[in-house]
């Protein structure tokens, strides 16, 4: 027995990932919380890092799809602009 993922389980989880990041690092930055474990250089390095490492797994599906359907534009544009990686792998290949 084979299990699968669902074909955009990584680029959305990734996009919401990065979402959350944005909105926690504009609450501790606009509150002025820099005490306490969760506000610390290394929860958000922690953060920002998973961030990154979605976005270039991301980047990859999307060229890797787009190189498979012989699109070698779109393949250029989402290794080159990451949020179009996440515009080629969410709406216009959807991985199906």
């Amino acid at each position: 027995m084979k299990l699968a993922m669902p074909p955009n389980a990584i680029p959305r989880g990734s996009l919401y990932l990065t979402f959350a990041f944005l909105a926690y690092g504009t609450l501790v930055v606009r509150n002025g919380l820099v005490a306490g474990p969760w506000a610390s250089g290394t929860a958000l390095g922690i953060g920002f890092s998973l961030c990154i490492a979605g976005t270039l797994l991301t980047m990859f599906i999307a060229a890797r799809r787009a190189y498979r359907a012989g699109r070698l534009l779109w393949m250029l544009a989402t290794l080159l602009v990451w949020p179009l990686a996440y515009i080629y792998a969410l709406y216009v290949d959807r991985g199906r």
